[in-house]
Parts: structure tokens; sequence; C-alpha cells
């Protein structure tokens, strides 16, 4: 076992070697489980608070905040779809998003617009999570008149971005915009005797039992490939 990051990465004919720390390892197949990386708004309380009441998945937490008051932010397609997962459960859903308009699909704008469970706050940032031992609400300010506010909430979710942890893979691996590897069924990349599981693919659930089914079916597709390459 190494604890240490690849380095690089090379694919030669059916041979794939990978530089870790000052070693290099031969292998036929690889799968790659690098997992992905949330984007994060670098303010006051979000590393403090996250765990307790600061969240970055909604399906994962919003199952303990039944009935409260929370805050999504974010504009895309995910924001909507989170914020309208929320609504389901809590109370109200303060949606803030740093533009005058969403960035997603038309579709899901419709229903935020129609849901009654979600108040917009357009044209708004926030500037720091409140609370000590946990959220106790959000400190947020109008990018246009500078006024601030502080919206009470026991949770906060943040959805402002996910990237694949897939920057040491070379250009020859087929990636979408956010640098999520593109795997078929069988988990198998664009590039022969590489194989994908976790959050690092492109695809719409990122849980653990997603993950763990991913694994299960790449360790067989690495089985057969091997059976068939011998």
């Amino acid at each position: 076992m190494y604890r240490e990051e690849v380095a690089e990465f090379i694919s030669e004919k059916d041979r794939h070697r990978l530089r870790v720390g000052d070693e290099w390892i031969q292998t036929r197949t690889v799968i790659v489980c690098s997992g992905a990386s949330r984007r994060k708004l670098e303010i006051k309380g979000e590393e403090e608070l996250f765990g307790r009441g600061v969240s970055y998945c909604a399906l994962c937490d919003g199952n303990f905040l039944r009935n409260e008051d929370v805050v999504a932010i974010g504009g895309g397609n995910s924001a909507l779809e989170e914020a309208l997962y929320l609504a389901r459960l809590v109370n109200k859903v303060y949606l803030v998003h740093r533009r005058d308009k969403f960035r997603g699909v038309q579709h899901y704008i419709d229903k935020v617009l129609a849901e009654p469970r979600i108040e917009i706050l357009y044209d708004t940032i926030p500037l720091q999570f409140l609370g000590t031992d946990g959220l106790t609400g959000v400190e947020v300010e109008n990018v246009h008149t500078k006024k601030r506010q502080q919206i009470n909430a026991r949770g906060a979710f943040i959805f402002i971005g996910t990237r694949g942890q897939t920057s040491f893979l070379p250009a020859t691996f087929q990636k979408d915009t956010e640098g999520f590897l593109i795997t078929d069924d069988k988990m198998a990349t664009n590039v022969k005797g590489v194989f994908a599981a976790g959050d690092c693919r492109a695809k719409s659930c990122r849980q653990i039992a997603n993950a763990v089914g991913d694994g299960a079916v790449a360790a067989h597709s690495v089985s057969t490939f091997l059976d068939e390459h011998e």
C-alpha cells in the first residue's frame, strides 16, 4: 500500500506505468478511485461548522433537518435539484444565488419558482456561517446595495460545483467539462485496461452505496479483461 499521490501516469500499449513518490509501478490494469472534490466558499465558519449544520450533500444530511429552516447556496442544476429535494423535508429553504438569474435547466428553474417552501435571494452572497456548537444562521449581503442580513437557519447546504480529482491523468483520458471520467456500464474508460469507480466517474448520483456498486462492477471487469488478454 502506498500513502502518496500518483505523480505521473503513462500508458504504453498493454501496460500502464504509475509514478508514486520515487517508485514506478507497472501494471496491466488500473481502477481509478480518486474521488471528487467539492468547491468551497472559503468563508468564516465553513470549516468550523462542517458536519454541524454546514453540508455539501442534501441527500446525506437533509433528513436531520426536518421541519427546520435551511439555506441552500448556488445557482446551477445541482443547487436547484437539491433545493427541491430539501423543500420536501424542511420548513423553508432560502436559496441564495449571487446572480440575478439561475444557470440551470429551465425545467428545474420553473419547479423552484413554483415551490412555496423556497424563498429566493438573488444577487446575494454568503459572508459567514454563524454559531459555535452548531449552525444558527448565515450572514448574507446583496452584491449591489451591500445591505447585509442574517438568516436564521439550522442547516446550510453549499452547491457551487464539484470536480473529479483526475488531474494526474493524461489528456488521452476522456473526461467531461468538470474533470469526471467518462466510462461505459462496465466502468471501462476509453483507455484500454483502465477502469474507474466511485465519485471520479461522470454520473448523477454520488453516494457510498453507489460507489461500492461501481467498485464491484470494476473489479469484475478487470478480472474479465485479464482472462481475455492472457
